[in-house]
């Protein structure tokens, strides 16, 4: 994600894009600075404008641009400019590295966040002493801006589906699946293809 995406997806919302800020000119304007911040991507907003309402309506049209390029949405502030008549709205928006997913061979879309977890538990050990190891296990657990029409996030509904993360392929189960509107929390145990039955 560079600058220039962020630049071409802020186009054509009412308010004059600005990189940086707003630079001496007269709103409605909407600046933006992306900066990268360890594992994520950070776009922070500066709407400015005469009406409040206008503000509300640049950033709606602004957030749903940057939610279609995986950002989700920090924190929002509103202000004033002293003696100015002018109205800010500040947002800051946050994209996680994310890792390739496909399921049942179509790529997942509105992916916010989506990790592999595994777990090493300790060895069992019997009365004689000797260490059995136990198997681990994977658990792949996404954040996903919700998509009814999107045919991966359909697709991750069938228990055993087959997923590629990354290259890898596993047999995924629903274990948990949160969250109401927009925004939905998800964990699957993955299973290697052999145990799964591909």
């Amino acid at each position: 994600m560079t600058a220039g995406d962020i630049y071409a997806a802020l186009q054509g919302l009412g308010a004059r894009v600005v990189r940086g800020g707003e630079q001496g000119l007269p709103p409605p304007t909407l600046g933006y600075t992306l900066a990268r911040d360890g594992d994520s991507q950070r776009c922070e907003l500066l709407i400015r404008a005469y009406l409040k309402e206008q503000c509300d309506s640049v950033f709606t049209a602004a957030r749903e641009k940057l939610l279609g390029l995986g950002f989700a949405l920090d924190h929002l502030s509103e202000g004033a400019q002293k003696d100015t008549g002018v109205f800010t709205l500040k947002a800051v928006l946050i994209k996680r590295d994310a890792l390739a997913l496909l399921a049942g061979g179509v790529p997942v879309g509105g992916v916010l966040d989506c990790r592999i977890v595994r777990s090493h538990p300790l060895p069992a050990v019997a009365l004689d002493g000797t260490a059995r190891p136990l198997p681990g296990e994977t658990r792949l657990r996404l954040t996903l801006h919700n998509l009814p029409e999107d045919a991966g996030q359909n697709n991750l509904g069938t228990q055993g589906v087959a997923v590629d993360v990354s290259g890898q392929t596993y047999r995924a189960y629903r274990l948990r699946d949160e969250g109401t509107g927009k925004k939905r929390g998800q964990e699957y145990l993955l299973l290697p293809p052999e145990e799964g039955g591909i």
